[in-house]
């Protein structure tokens, strides 16, 4: 029986996948399938995906996608009426229709339309109802730059058609390239297609097979999107209901050279995937090439290198690399206009990793939009001399003249200068703490007038509104405003982040904080600038790069160095990173930090102070501290307590991380206890639909793990589901299908518990997971199902794939992860019976577990030690020793576990044999 080993990160798994696809593809059918059996009993998991590239391969084959063949249409349909549209000539052919130009014929009006007309080799159900879905779609959309949905019909032999505006035009790249556009003109037309997608995915629809040929321009140039036959709904891909067979074809239904990554592998798509395909189009726009494939490849070729193969960047590109040269002779003038912001912008688009991408259209629109107005662009890393740069690039005029004028004047001044020298140092920290606490002022009156407008909003709605559309109107409140001051507005929208941040939505937090950064840098407020930049970084280091969310915070800590406040949001932030980082140390001393810097404030908040004491106690749980930290959870909400928010949002944050404190002590009803207290919290002060997925899937975990498996698998279902409506991290995605993996295991649902596992996975897998959480509980969770599959060899390959990722990381496991590493490692060699090897890794495993027991009177992680190691001592004979600690782990956990959980009814039954 094959084993099911985890998934290879990317960097192994799609080199692998390349040259397994292209082997074959070299092979006759009969030698391919024996090969693919060989690689599946192997490695099943990939076997699985190149079945699914190969079948793939055949759809794009049969369609003729590749092979560039002309339609002749079929004269005898000339003339033929379809409702009130006569056909006059075929126009264009797809793999699924043919569409014909046509002329009104009831004398109603007169005008020519394409009608769309299903190819009869697919009036069967599914392209049937594919066709007619794009009728539905094309319905929910009205823009000018869509060709428009004039009618629909089906005649009475059953033959469907679609009545469409027709569009006489050129291909946009055609177009660009007869006109010889220069750069600027072909971003701005570019700019027109981005509305046109960015207006489908507000009705939410995905093109999903963006390319020229679809995307026509009109002598006048307006640009038409058309097609929208392998649409399909944003909605629909979030149904709980099982895909379709309609479904599933039409995701692996794409143009090769135009998909993202993720269509070629059968991975779930997103307004991200419509992004990459623009991404290629203003590519090719720009440089006249494409940014993947070369000119003479095969199909296999094209979609190997769209998975495994970085572009070349714009500007080379256009100047011709050492690939193959340009269509064109390059222009200095080009590449230099390319250079830089452009190559920063089309490469963000390009990205293989669709969280690394602008989430939407409208993101892409808008760096472009700066890009034209010289202003700074998120795709750049920000630096002084980057955004002084843009500066100067816009005020040409005024610098210049400002240069002039300080010429004249140095002379005269200069004397002056070292007069004024003492009394401008006197002066210099008053007026310093006076700009400060104007800035703070500022700050303070954009919060008050934002929650009073946004006040004003929640009491004029008819019914009462969730907590994400409140949430929703402040964003649009915040946007609406008209000529908004930028100190107020990047304050305002820097609440809305860290609203969003705080209940999981990180993306959405890494959006708005990118718009409050251009609103501080445009107040000059450099507090300001330092607070936005260290949530900015926060949101990086949790949507799955904490390395380079911790770089960016300090970059944006040193803008500040002489404002407090921003120094105590800034190591706030940092402290959060490591948490992420699963590094305690950098934790507790950004914390502790954070703590000195508040000491310097003037009035300081009493709910910041409580919550920093929390993050100090998150370090020392890290560091398996677990008595200290529960003294500093008890001093947090204490210090809330003090200012009457026992009962506050903050207190909801506390309670959460001192569950996962008694959840790493052994605390199980207690650390439950905890994680419904915050939940609790939250729910009162703003609805059920405002719980963070975070909490709700601890709360699964622990339930699972106390055996009441039906409230876990509750919990772990509103935790997924949190997780995706607040757009949250792969990593929090993973966490909860590794939720449902254990649930579904400890019910003995071994096929479906490694169903959830692999789902975990594959969200990993997109950002190239090493040893960062939850990689070490993923690989732990697929040795307890080899083990319950009765497979201890491959358990034990998972377990080392632990140490052996920690090494190549060069860093160490927090006490917990380690602690349950050497347990399970101590099961499987107690089956496989080595059970010298056994004790030693149990005994090693139960000092972890005492050490961070502490001085609590009992643990269920030391009474599950003991009771493998009562197993280990009956395997090796010693009955005597075996009764011994199986009673001391049956007084471990009654305590905790309770009197009639599996494990305390096994050591009672062990301490009485």
């Amino acid at each position: 029986m094959a084993e099911n080993k985890p998934p290879l990160p990317p960097q192994g798994r799609l080199p692998r996948l390349s040259r397994l696809m292209s082997e074959l593809m070299e092979l006759g059918s009969d030698a391919r399938a024996v090969r693919l059996e060989q690689i599946r009993t192997e490695e099943p998991l990939l076997a699985d995906e190149l079945t699914g590239l190969l079948a793939q391969l055949e759809t794009v084959r049969s369609r003729s996608f590749l092979d560039g063949t002309a339609f002749p249409g079929d004269a005898t349909l000339s003339g033929r009426r379809f409702g009130n549209y006569t056909l006059i000539r075929p126009i264009g052919q797809g793999g699924m229709s043919t569409v014909w130009l046509a002329e009104r014929s009831d004398g109603s009006f007169e005008g020519r339309v394409a009608v769309k007309l299903l190819n009869l080799a697919l009036m069967v159900h599914a392209g049937t109802e594919r066709f007619r879905r794009e009728g539905n779609l094309l319905a929910r959309l009205a823009h000018p730059h869509i060709a428009h949905l004039i009618d629909a019909g089906v005649e009475t032999d059953g033959q469907p058609y679609l009545v469409l505006e027709y569009v006489a035009g050129d291909p946009i790249d055609r177009w660009c390239e007869q006109r010889h556009l220069d750069v600027a003109s072909r971003v701005r037309l570019f700019l027109d297609v981005l509305e046109a997608v960015g207006h489908a995915h507000n009705n939410l629809v995905l093109h999903r097979d963006l390319k020229p040929s679809n995307i026509l321009v009109t002598p006048d140039g307006q640009v038409k999107l058309l097609d929208f036959g392998v649409a399909t709904l944003l909605e629909a891909m979030e149904s709980p209901v099982p895909p379709s067979e309609l479904t599933r074809s039409e995701g692996r239904v794409f143009t090769p050279a135009f998909a993202a990554p993720e269509q070629i592998l059968g991975d779930s798509v997103s307004t991200a995937t419509d992004v990459y395909s623009l991404g290629v189009l203003l590519y090719q726009l720009l440089s006249g090439r494409h940014p993947t494939s070369g000119q003479s490849q095969t199909p296999v070729e094209v979609l190997r290198r769209v998975i495994d193969t970085d572009p070349v960047r714009l500007s080379d590109a256009a100047a011709g690399s050492p690939e193959g040269a340009a269509p064109q002779a390059p222009r200095p003038k080009v590449v230099e206009a390319l250079r830089g912001d452009l190559d920063n912008i089309v490469g963000k688009a390009l990205k293989k990793d669709a969280a690394e991408r602008y989430p939407t259209s409208a993101a892409f629109a808008e760096d472009l939009r700066r890009y034209l107005n010289d202003e700074p662009v998120s795709a750049h890393a920000d630096s002084f001399g980057y955004r002084a740069k843009k500066f100067l690039r816009r005020r040409r005029r005024e610098v210049a003249l400002g240069a002039a004028m300080a010429a004249t004047l140095v002379i005269g001044i200069a004397s002056t200068l070292w007069l004024a020298h003492e009394a401008m140092h006197e002066r210099e920290i008053a007026t310093k703490q006076r700009a400060r606490a104007e800035r703070a002022l500022l700050r303070s009156e954009a919060d008050a007038e934002f929650t009073r407008a946004l006040l004003i909003q929640i009491a004029q709605s008819p019914k009462p509104l969730t907590y994400a559309q409140i949430l929703e109107r402040g964003e649009r409140l915040a946007m609406q405003q008209t000529h908004p001051n930028p100190a107020q507005q990047a304050a305002t929208l820097l609440i809305l982040a860290d609203l969003h941040g705080t209940f999981g939505n990180d993306r959405k937090a890494l959006e708005l904080t990118e718009q409050a950064l251009t609103w501080a840098t445009k107040a000059a407020d450099a507090g300001l600038m330092a607070m936005v930049g260290c949530i900015r970084a926060e949101a990086v280091a949790s949507l799955g790069d904490p390395s380079r969310g911790a770089q960016l915070a300090i970059e944006a800590q040193e803008m500040a160095k002489d404002d407090q406040q921003a120094q105590v949001r800034c190591w706030q932030q940092r402290a959060l990173i490591a948490m992420t980082a699963k590094d305690g140390a950098e934790m507790l001393k950004s914390a502790q930090q954070a703590l000195a810097a508040l000491d310097q404030v003037a009035n300081p908040s009493a709910t910041t102070r409580a919550l920093v004491i929390s993050d100090v106690a998150s370090a020392y749980r890290l560091l398996g501290q677990g008595d200290a930290a529960d003294v500093a959870y008890g001093q947090a909400i204490d210090a809330l307590r003090k200012v009457d928010k026992a009962d506050s949002l903050e207190a909801s944050t506390i309670w959460n991380n001192w569950g996962a404190n008694a959840d790493m002590t052994g605390q199980d009803a207690l650390a439950v206890e905890r994680y419904l207290r915050g939940v609790k919290d939250v729910a009162q002060l703003l609805g059920d639909d405002a719980v963070g997925g975070a909490v709700l899937n601890n709360l699964a975990r622990k339930l699972a793990r106390l055996n009441r498996l039906d409230e876990a698998w509750s919990f772990s279902d509103q935790a997924l589901q949190r997780f995706i409506d607040t757009g949250s991290s792969d990593r929090l995605i993973a966490l909860a299908e590794l939720a449902k993996s254990e649930v579904k295991l400890a019910q003995g649902h071994i096929e479906d518990a490694q169903t959830r596992l692999n789902a975990a996975w594959r969200r990993l897998a997109a950002r190239g997971a090493t040893i960062q959480s939850p990689v070490p509980a993923l690989l732990l969770q697929q040795a307890r199902i080899d083990r319950a599959a009765g497979k201890p060899n491959a358990a034990l390959e998972a377990i080392e794939e632990i140490e052996r990722r920690r090494r190549a990381a060069n860093t160490t496991l927090p006490p917990s992860s380690e602690h349950y590493r050497l347990f399970e490692r101590a099961g499987v060699q107690l089956e496989l019976g080595r059970l010298a090897l056994a004790e030693a890794d149990a005994r090693e495993a139960l000092s972890i577990a005492r050490r961070l027991q502490g001085t609590l009177p009992a643990s269920s992680f030391t009474g599950s030690t003991l009771l493998t190691l009562s197993r280990i001592k009956k395997a090796q004979g010693d009955a005597s020793a075996a009764r011994d600690t199986a009673r001391e782990a049956e007084t471990q956990l009654k305590a905790t576990l309770g009197t009639n959980h599996p494990q305390t009814l096994e050591a009672a039954r062990l301490a009485k044999a």
